[in-house]
């Protein structure tokens, strides 16, 4: 079985080895690309960049990448290779095929800022974005590229994405916790956002990632999770924030009651403003559309 041939951008590379160039390394990486400054400078960008992507290997800074590759059998018998891009923000960072002309996914790409190189969940990050294309390219997960979340309106539909994604890595972090490749700390991070999307307090997003692991994991439960999360909250006994603003329940900031609450994406763009004002406010109980509009027109949080 042939390997996954791992190919990083030399610019990428050159922005990592300049982030990883500290200590010892800065001196070697002076080193290398001393002999560069000595070519003509039409010659010089190229130099330097085959330098960075020789530093870039032999600094080996994508063993994490290769290793969690490895864990996946069926993997290499999917994908001939896998390019590193840049990513200039963590929403554009994640792995994704790059399908071919006859639509046969050979081919992956994997964005990442050149930071997270130095950040302490890379290696968690990495393992949960390399879990995604296994079940990319997994059968039984049954993924497919033209059926995503649906919904009556655009914001809907912008917001069952968002859902899809977040509960997708939490399922990735309950797989690989459990082969001890994920840390306890990275699956209730992972928890916490499946609250914040689904409008659930923690504890309920964590049963959530339960039953949807339950069994295998398949695109398709993903889907309807996302598109349909009342009835599957409900299907579980979770009541989310929608249950509550129908029961016309107090908002716990001005304390009238009300029925129309902001949504997660609101509540937890104002959460360190609020928290300055209200120290204890739980944001798992949200707030509603008034409150948020004050905070928002008082220039409370940009």
């Amino acid at each position: 079985m042939h390997a996954i041939k791992v190919v990083v951008e030399p610019s990428f590379a050159a922005d990592v080895v300049a982030l990883l160039a500290v200590g010892d390394r800065a001196e070697e990486a002076h080193e290398s690309a001393e002999p560069a400054y000595g070519l003509p400078m039409s010659e010089r960008p190229a130099a330097f960049a085959r330098i960075a992507t020789l530093t870039f290997e032999k600094w080996k800074c994508a063993a994490p990448i290769e290793a969690a590759v490895g864990r996946y059998a069926d993997l290499p018998k999917e994908l001939d290779s896998l390019r590193l891009v840049a990513a200039n923000s963590p929403t554009q960072e994640g792995a994704d095929m790059l399908r071919q002309a006859d639509g046969k996914p050979r081919h992956a790409a994997l964005a990442i800022r050149a930071t997270h190189f130095t950040e302490a969940d890379f290696v968690e990050f990495i393992e949960i974005e390399i879990g995604r294309l296994n079940d990319l390219v997994d059968p039984g997960f049954g993924y497919d590229p033209d059926h995503e979340p649906q919904s009556k309106s655009p914001a809907g539909r912008k917001q069952a994405i968002g859902r899809l994604g977040v509960l997708w890595s939490a399922t990735l972090a309950k797989r690989l916790n459990s082969i001890g490749c994920a840390s306890p700390a990275g699956l209730e991070l992972a928890s916490s956002d499946v609250a914040t999307w689904f409008g659930v307090p923690l504890d309920d997003a964590v049963e959530l990632t339960q039953s949807t692991c339950a069994g295998s994991v398949s695109y398709a439960a993903l889907v309807h999770a996302a598109e349909q999360p009342e009835k599957v909250l409900s299907g579980l006994g979770i009541e989310t924030k929608l249950a509550r603003a129908r029961r016309g329940e107090p908002c716990p900031l001005c304390g009238f009651p009300t029925t129309s609450w902001a949504d997660d994406a609101s509540v937890a763009s104002m959460r360190r403003a609020v928290l300055e004002d209200f120290p204890e406010w739980d944001p798992e109980a949200g707030v509603c559309d008034r409150c948020a509009e004050i905070f928002t027109q008082n220039g409370a949080f940009a």
